[in-house]
């Protein structure tokens, strides 16, 4: 029997999946619809995205809906989980053009692994040792297609500035208003 793919989730409604239906962060939105109208315009990924502000206030919402937007698909990671190099290849090595990578809590990852995403992000490669049994190790730099990072932190400044500087769109979060809450 095939599933019924119209079966509602138990998000259904709860979690906006576009820019218009995202309540608040009326600036954070203008420029994103921006963003995104420019990369299209341009038959180009975004840039890379950092977004900032208190636990709570939709920076993963708000990364589904860029990918949604931008008709892409998202892989979510978490930042305390990337620890070197390795825990990037096995996720990154199957990106594909135009796709986001969401790390939540990137100001959380691996200092290691941090400086070897600068590549990926400036470059779109990825170099990493791998284990081989026949010859010990070797150097690897995988090549990678034009995808956007989205960062998010509860605060920028627990970036190295490295990092930081490297996503050339930054949104900060606001609290979100009485009525747009009521909303």
């Amino acid at each position: 029997e095939l599933p019924n793919t119209n079966r509602k989730t138990e998000t259904d409604g709860i979690r906006p999946e576009y820019l218009d239906d995202y309540i608040g962060q009326e600036k954070v939105k203008i420029q994103i619809k921006e963003a995104i109208e420019a990369a299209k315009l341009k038959d180009l990924p975004l840039e890379h995205i950092l977004l900032f502000g208190s636990a709570g206030l939709g920076k993963t919402s708000l990364s589904k809906i860029v990918a949604n937007e931008m008709n892409s698909n998202i892989i979510i990671m978490s930042g305390p989980t990337i620890k070197d190099p390795m825990s990037l290849v096995s996720v990154i090595r199957d990106v594909k053009y135009g796709d986001i990578v969401f790390i939540d809590e990137i100001h959380r990852m691996n200092p290691i692994a941090a400086e070897a995403i600068y590549t990926v992000m400036e470059d779109f490669e990825l170099s990493y040792i791998e284990k081989d049994k026949e010859n010990g190790t070797r150097n690897v730099t995988l090549k990678l297609p034009r995808f956007t990072i989205i960062g998010a932190t509860t605060h920028s400044g627990l970036l190295e500035k490295p990092m930081r500087d490297r996503f050339t769109l930054q949104f900060k979060l606001d609290l979100y208003k009485p009525e747009e809450l009521a909303k």
